[in-house]
């Protein structure tokens, strides 16, 4: 009769389970720089409108634009976009503009949060070229108010139907297949 026998554990979790744990820790980081803009600028906006805001600072509210659209929405959307890269150097761009958001309501020059955010959005180019950009191919389209006058714009239609789904090859393609019940 064989029996097994199991290896000794040390009490420690595998080191693949350590690093799951780290890379969390650290987007919860990102994520809450991003948490941080979003009250920042919600606070700068009241400030803007003359109301009540719970932190009374001109600054604040000089850099509302720049704290919602880079500090906020650019932190959260470069982490998903490098969280789908699913490189370590991807991290930085959300980083770079979350430290910038920061950067730009402390008392620190407003240069530098915004250099910062400046870097972070040439850091967030490099991730959309490594993830491969999706290219839109367009169409010669003749409209019929402008006579014969072809102009090249974007494929918006499929089988003469309007379509809302993104382009992809079998739109591409134009089959008749692709129309929806009764268009040809």
């Amino acid at each position: 009769m064989l029996t097994t026998v199991a290896p000794p554990t040390t009490g420690r979790p595998p080191a693949a389970a350590v690093a799951r744990r780290r890379a969390a820790r650290g987007r919860t980081l990102l994520v809450a720089l991003g948490g941080v803009a979003l009250l920042t600028g919600l606070d700068a906006g009241l400030l803007r409108l003359g109301v009540w805001a719970p932190v009374a600072s001109q600054r604040v509210a000089d850099v509302h634009g720049q704290v919602m659209v880079l500090g906020f929405l650019a932190t959260l959307i470069s982490l998903e976009r490098a969280q789908s890269l699913g490189r370590s150097w991807a991290y930085l761009a959300p980083g770079l503009y979350g430290a910038g958001a920061l950067a730009l309501v402390s008392p620190a020059p407003t240069l530098l949060g915004q250099l910062l955010t400046v870097e972070a959005g040439a850091l967030f180019i490099v991730i959309y070229v490594a993830l491969g950009i999706p290219r839109v191919r367009t169409v010669p389209v003749r409209f019929p108010r402008h006579g014969r006058r072809r102009t090249r714009c974007p494929r918006l239609h499929t089988g003469g139907a309007v379509t809302h789904e993104p382009l992809t090859r079998r739109h591409r393609q134009g089959s008749a297949a692709n129309a929806p019940d009764g268009a040809e």
